[in-house]
């Protein structure tokens, strides 16, 4: 059967179910044997039929093997479209584009943690939420202090940091980026990064004086 030019993807994908074969073989039987000579027009017909059938069958696998943007890997067929549905610009790479569907996908309903984690972890280029945790003030922290105005006891509510949980790689800053822009409630600050604490490097202590070595800040991010 040859592969037509108005299919999205240029060739047949050689791993599909030979649909053309499988047709070929049955439309004919649907018939009673000996009423079709095989040669016959009347019997290419049928062949042709087994044949536009399977074309059917083929565009149905192209649907079931790229409608999702996870499963969209190799032609990018829906992508766009997708991105049109959700009003994000096609910017970064065909990965990039990728993560943040579905990250904006999976913001389905009231956000939680676990919703939270779910789609920030794609920065990380997983799928595995249990890869980075969250952490943020704790209420009782919160109601314990005495900030001197009100846009700072604002922000003791509304911080959160989400950090890889091993501490040991770095995510993807620009789709971080983008994710938080995406997904946070205007009034929250989300902050990501590497570790749990911000580390600094210097000649000294804290703030570079003597003593010398490599410390850490409680709770320094990146946004």
């Amino acid at each position: 059967m040859a592969w037509p030019t108005w299919m999205p993807i240029v060739a047949r994908p050689a791993h599909w179910i030979d649909w053309s074969s499988i047709f070929r073989e049955v439309i004919p039987r649907e018939w009673p044997k000996r009423l079709f000579a095989p040669g016959s027009q009347a019997y290419s017909d049928l062949i042709a039929f087994g044949e536009a059938l399977a074309l059917a069958r083929d565009f149905a696998s192209l649907l079931q093997h790229n409608i999702w943007p996870a499963l969209d890997a190799n032609y990018r067929i829906f992508m766009e479209r997708w991105e049109g549905v959700f009003g994000l610009q096609p910017d970064g790479t065909s990965d990039q584009r990728t993560s943040r569907l579905i990250a904006v996908m999976r913001q389905r309903g009231p956000m939680t943690e676990s919703l939270v984690k779910a789609i920030m972890c794609r920065a990380w280029n997983t799928d595995d939420p249990s890869a980075i945790t969250i952490v943020h003030p704790d209420p009782a922290d919160v109601a314990a202090a005495t900030p001197t105005a009100e846009w700072e006891y604002a922000a003791l509510q509304t911080q959160m940091h989400i950090y890889h949980t091993a501490e040991g790689a770095e995510p993807d800053y620009g789709l971080a980026a983008d994710l938080i822009a995406k997904n946070k409630p205007t009034w929250e600050n989300w902050y990501v990064g590497r570790y749990n604490h911000g580390k600094y490097e210097g000649s000294g202590g804290p703030e570079g004086g003597p003593g010398g070595g490599v410390g850490t800040y409680n709770h320094c991010t990146y946004s």
